[in-house]
């Protein structure tokens, strides 16, 4: 029963510190085992270097148990106005996967002996990592509007939409490396919109609704999706772009027509 409670701590609390030591040790060491063994039989590196980077991955998101009182006090690891955890915990804690994230994709990129393809891939992960330093907005007071509980700014979803945001762009960016221009405007405009999604309350203050409510959040993304796919699908397309007249031209003529058909989609979600 001891056992259970270490590797399923429903109740953090009651642990003690070299209880939480074993829980660490449990989820660093325990997935990769079976991997461990393999380089002890073949002596295989690219095994091993799996082994390390699941081991770094386990590492950053098992650490804070150390940290529960104190986030919990700081920040409010439960909800009390919705199911599952405050927006501010989580602006806090998923960041922490970043690492482990780019150890992981850093290594299987290497293994497959695509190295520059896994360096683009980890960019995707950085701006949405800096909600880390975004508690001030991403937080569950912005939820409440008097007595009137609303959706606020979802910590989970920004980040998530942000990941994806970046998987799309960074790889379109690398799958026409052979047009500069074109991976160039491809990064630019994948780092502006994971911006827009960091700072959902800057945007909020320039639009004619609140996309603090749901509705209006999902009518945001559904239309931040929509011009970002127009984009990335025009750079990789046959387009291509050049530091001239023309291509600038062809560029101002892809935003305005997003934003058109952006404006069309709206009136008729309305």
């Amino acid at each position: 029963m001891k056992f259970l409670n270490i590797v399923l701590p429903f109740n953090v609390k009651n642990l003690s510190n070299n209880e939480r030591t074993l829980f660490c040790l449990f989820y660093i060491f325990v997935p990769t085992i079976p991997l461990i063994l393999l380089y002890l039989k073949y002596q295989d590196n690219v095994i091993l270097l799996s082994s390390i980077s699941i081991m770094i991955f386990m590492f950053f998101i098992t650490f804070p148990i150390f940290l529960y009182e104190k986030w919990d006090e700081k920040y409010g690891i439960h909800s009390t106005i919705r199911l599952g955890s405050t927006y501010q915990f989580l602006a806090k804690y998923l960041p922490l996967f970043t690492p482990g994230l780019i150890a992981l994709v850093l290594s299987l990129s290497y293994i497959l002996n695509n190295l520059i393809l896994g360096i683009f891939i980890s960019f995707s992960f950085i701006i949405p990592s800096l909600i880390f330093f975004r508690t001030d907005i991403f937080n569950d007071k912005n939820c409440c509007v008097g007595n009137e509980i609303i959706f606020g700014y979802p910590t989970g979803k920004y980040s998530i939409l942000s990941v994806l945001f970046g998987l799309i762009g960074f790889y379109s960016a690398y799958s026409v490396l052979n047009n500069t221009y074109n991976a160039i405007f491809l990064v630019i405009f994948t780092v502006i919109f994971q911006l827009i999604l960091l700072f959902p309350d800057i945007v909020n203050k320039y639009l004619s609704v609140d996309i603090k409510l749901k509705k209006y959040f999902l009518l945001f993304i559904l239309i931040l999706i929509l011009i970002f796919l127009i984009l990335v699908f025009s750079f990789k397309g046959n387009l291509i772009f050049n530091l001239n007249v023309f291509s600038f031209i062809k560029l101002t003529f892809i935003i305005v027509l997003s934003l058109i058909i952006s404006k069309w989609y709206l009136k008729k979600i309305k």
